[in-house]
């Protein structure tokens, strides 16, 4: 009786286990590599922007008389 007990409790142990031994979640580090991907060229294209607006007032600064 005791030796089933023991192999039961080993049986559980060993089910609950499993999820630490299944690996990575491939699914979820891939949404989070395109997430970040997306993050970096949104904030590539408004630094693109803000150089434009940036570089266009210093033109019309250069082109004002003193």
């Amino acid at each position: 009786m005791k030796s089933l007990l023991h192999a039961l409790v080993g049986a559980v142990a060993l089910a609950l286990s499993l999820s630490a031994v299944a690996g990575p979640d491939w699914y979820v580090i891939e949404q989070a590599r395109a997430a970040k991907r997306a993050e970096a060229q949104q904030q590539k294209s408004q630094q693109t922007e803000d150089h434009a607006a940036m570089m266009q007032k210093c033109r019309e600064m250069m082109g004002q008389p003193k």
